[in-house]
C-alpha cells in the first residue's frame, strides 16, 4: 500500500454509529449503473464527508459523489463514493469504494475500491460464500464477487474463457523449463502444462510449476512458452498464479490478452514484440499503482 492510498483509505473507517445507516434512495437492480450524485444533503454524503475528513480537509480540490445501493445480503443499504480529482482519477477512471455497515462492530467498512468510469450491479454472487449478496460490475468488465472474507474478490471467469485443463509436461518441455530457471531443479516440483490457443499460428505451453518450496498463498510460479518438443521453446512471460488463467477477447497484433488469477486478484497480460507484458493488476503493482 502506497502513502497515497494510506491517505485516502488508511485511516480507520469507524466510530461511525447507526444513525448513519443511510436510506431513502432507490436501490440498484441487477445490471443497472449505480448514479452517483453530489448533493451535500444526503446522508451518504455526509457519511462518506465524516469517514474520509483526514484526507477531504488535506485535499479540498477533490470532487465527492455518492450513492446508495442494495446489494442484499443481511446488512441493509451500502453507499457508493466516488472520489474525483488529479491524484484519484486517471482521466475519466476514478477511485471508487464500496461501504458497508458491519453491526457486530459498529463501524463502516470498505469492501471494495477500485479505480473505474462506472459502477453496475449484477445477480446476486454465484458462490456459497456469495451469502445473498449481489456482484458489482467495473468499467474494466471485472465482476466483483461477494467472499467469506467479508469484502468482493475479482472472479477471473468474468473476463474471459477459462485455459484448457492441465496434464503432466513432457520430459523436454520440464528439461526446458529447468534449462531456462535452473533454481526450480532444487525440491520436489511437479510440472504442468496447459495449451490456450492465444492466436492461430503460435502454439503456446503454458507451464505450472508447483510444489511446496515455490508455491506461496498467492499461488504458484508460471512460466509461458511458445513452441513444441521439436522445435524447441522460447519464453513468452513469466509470473505467478493461483490455479485460473483465461484468454480474453482482446488482442494486440493478432494474440489474445489473457488474465491470471493471483491469491484473491488479478493480473493481465498483453503480447507486444514477440513477447508477453504485465499491464494490470487489481492489486497494487508497478504497473497499477492505484488500482
Amino acid at each position: 500500500m502506497n502513502r497515497l492510498r494510506k491517505l485516502i483509505f488508511g485511516s480507520a473507517i469507524a466510530a461511525v454509529g447507526a444513525t448513519f445507516l443511510v436510506s431513502g434512495a432507490p436501490p440498484a437492480h441487477a445490471a443497472d449503473t449505480v448514479n452517483t450524485s453530489t448533493d451535500p444533503n444526503t446522508r451518504s454524503y455526509a457519511l462518506v464527508q465524516t469517514l474520509y475528513a483526514p484526507f477531504l480537509n488535506r485535499h479540498p480540490d477533490t470532487r465527492v459523489e455518492t450513492a446508495v445501493v442494495n446489494l442484499g445480503g443481511h446488512k441493509g443499504n451500502s453507499v457508493v463514493a466516488r472520489f474525483m480529482s488529479p491524484l484519484t482519477c486517471a482521466g475519466e477512471s476514478c477511485m471508487t469504494v464500496v461501504l458497508r455497515y458491519d453491526q457486530p462492530h459498529q463501524i463502516w467498512k470498505e469492501v471494495l475500491s477500485h479505480h473505474t468510469t462506472a459502477l453496475a450491479v449484477g445477480g446476486v454472487s454465484p458462490m456459497e460464500t456469495g451469502q445473498g449478496v449481489r456482484e458489482v460490475i467495473t468499467s474494466d468488465g471485472i465482476a466483483w464477487r461477494w467472499t467469506s472474507l467479508g469484502k468482493y474478490m475479482p472472479e477471473v471467469t468474468s473476463v474471459g474463457q477459462m485455459f484448457p485443463g492441465m496434464r503432466t509436461a513432457s520430459p523436454t518441455l520440464r528439461n526446458t523449463v529447468l534449462r531456462d530457471y535452473p533454481k526450480y531443479a532444487n525440491g520436489d516440483v511437479i510440472m504442468k502444462v496447459s495449451a490456450p490457443r492465444l492466436s492461430d499460428v503460435m502454439q503456446a505451453s503454458f507451464v505450472s510449476i508447483q510444489s511446496p518450496q515455490w508455491c506461496g498463498r498467492t499461488g504458484c510460479p508460471f512460466v509461458l512458452m511458445t513452441g513444441n518438443d521439436e522445435s524447441g521453446y522460447n519464453v513468452l512471460t513469466k509470473g505467478v498464479f493461483a490455479e485460473r488463467a483465461v484468454i480474453m477477447n482482446s488482442q494486440n497484433d493478432g494474440v489474445s490478452d489473457f488474465a491470471v488469477q493471483v491469491g484473491n486478484n488479478l493480473a493481465f497480460y498483453r503480447f507486444n514484440k514477440g513477447h508477453y507484458d504485465l499491464v494490470k493488476t487489481t492489486y497494487q503493482s508497478k504497473v497499477s499503482p492505484l488500482p
